[in-house]
């Protein structure tokens, strides 16, 4: 006795195969095997941006510039005007800083699993992200006056290098951390992992800006960037803040 068709049809058989690929994707198996492809791909694009630092650094506009995308970022408000925001950006203690370590690293992120992610856990993510803004820009400012005062002690060289050295090492992170790779890398991860990559990258651009802004200035000459830094006019004196929306009140 023969076999009975399973599939009647060819076009049967294809809508049977394409329904058990997504049922595969879905399954835990499938978003495993997934996220190790996406994470190796993005080792893989990681890897080529390294081999090639010499061209990307040639590419950027010029040593003092920061391309149109990551200047159009760094130049965003920050919607943090909160009190967490304001109490991270006054000092490092008066808000716990001990667990945001795990931020101060590059990306990819695997803190939470996408399926944990609840109401509390999505506002606890932006009341993180205030703390963060605070923190970073609180530092971004330090760094500068640091800077300001090796100049007033005749240390050019010394800020100019420095520079420099800063500044090619945040054109590769920009390159490689770009929001499309970091979130190639993290599927099927959580919503705060993402976000906590995009932030590290907006942040990437921010002190990129501020620093090419720094070192054009210090390149006209160091009375120049005196004066500037004394008018409150650098990069890093000037990032705007507007308030940040409403959330839900959970404790930080």
């Amino acid at each position: 006795m023969g076999r009975t068709a399973k599939h009647l049809t060819v076009d049967a058989k294809l809508q049977a195969k394409k329904a058990a690929r997504r049922k595969h994707a879905a399954s835990e198996k499938g978003l495993q095997a997934k996220s190790r492809q996406n994470a190796q791909a993005y080792q893989r694009r990681k890897a080529a941006t390294t081999q090639t630092q010499a061209t990307i650094l040639e590419d950027r506009l010029d040593p003092y510039h920061v391309p149109l995308h990551l200047a159009t970022i760094a130049q965003q408000p920050l919607c943090s005007d909160s009190r967490l925001f304001r109490e991270a950006l006054r000092s490092a203690d008066t808000v716990d800083e001990s667990d945001l370590g795990v931020w101060s690293s590059r990306p990819p992120y695997k803190t939470l699993l996408a399926h944990r992610e609840d109401e509390a856990e999505r506002n606890f993510t932006e009341k993180l992200v205030q703390v963060i803004d605070g923190k970073h820009l609180r530092e971004l400012r330090e760094d500068g006056e640091r800077r300001i005062g090796l100049v007033k002690a005749k240390a050019f060289e010394t800020v100019g290098k420095e520079l420099e050295d800063n500044i090619n090492q945040l054109s590769l992170i920009c390159r490689e951390d770009a929001p499309e790779a970091i979130a190639s890398a993290m599927l099927p991860g959580s919503k705060r992992d993402l976000r906590m990559a995009r932030s590290h990258y907006e942040w990437s651009a921010r002190r990129l800006y501020c620093l090419c802004s720094d070192l054009l200035a210090l390149r006209q000459s160091a009375v120049k960037y005196i004066d500037k830094h004394r008018r409150g006019e650098l990069a890093w004196q000037t990032i705007p803040i507007t308030p940040a929306p409403s959330v839900t009140s959970t404790t930080y």
